[in-house]
């Protein structure tokens, strides 16, 4: 009985040494997991706030803005598209605009939305593009059945990369030319008149 007791308690201190190290790293694994979730969270929490930072910026630009993902799809468009086209938000975010020999979404788009006969001239003057590929695109186009006389527009679309260089996307920029379009013809109007004065 004495040898059962004593061979317990050698059984019983040589599993307190074995599990003291071993509460030890459990004790240590908690702290690490605790910690590791504590940063995640607040990176987590950092990058939702620069993305919606990022979505105001877009948002509140003067300029008609709209953002295609990878997939071909609208994921912004910011308030001035909608002003400049009469199409909200919520009628283009998450559309995947037709595709065209024109790599902009947003003038396929605009086609996509003209009425009936007038799909075929929505879009009805299109300059050759500048820029280098599919990096940079540059287009001056007339769009009829916007607004009363119809619109000037000129925009600019670009691609995004990735950190490894890889398209993931693109970003277009447009303004309303109209007005200035309608001074340039005014001054050359003006330049005949006058050129018409001095040989008479």
């Amino acid at each position: 009985v004495y040898e059962e007791r004593a061979w317990r308690d050698r059984l019983l201190a040589a599993t307190k040494i074995a599990l003291i190290p071993l509460l030890g790293l459990l004790a240590a694994g908690g702290v690490w997991i605790f910690t590791l979730n504590r940063t995640v969270r607040r990176k987590t929490e950092a990058l939702r706030r620069n993305r919606q930072t990022l979505t105001q910026i877009l948002e509140h630009l003067p300029m008609p803005t709209l953002v295609v993902n990878q997939q071909g799809r609208i994921t912004h468009w910011n308030r001035a598209c909608a002003q400049l086209t009469g199409l909200r938000a919520a009628e283009v975010v998450g559309r995947r605009p037709p595709r065209s020999a024109h790599p902009s979404a947003f003038l396929n788009l605009l086609t996509e939305h003209s009425d009936g006969d007038d799909r075929k001239t929505a879009i009805r003057h299109r300059p050759p593009d500048s820029g280098s590929g599919e990096t940079f695109v540059d287009s001056e186009v007339f769009v009829p059945w916007l607004g009363a006389e119809g619109k000037w527009l000129a925009g600019s679309v670009a691609s995004f990369l990735d950190g490894r260089g890889r398209r993931i996307g693109t970003i277009e920029a447009w303004q309303d030319l109209t007005e200035r379009k309608a001074l340039e013809r005014q001054l050359v109007q003006a330049q005949k008149m006058e050129a018409m004065g001095t040989l008479a």
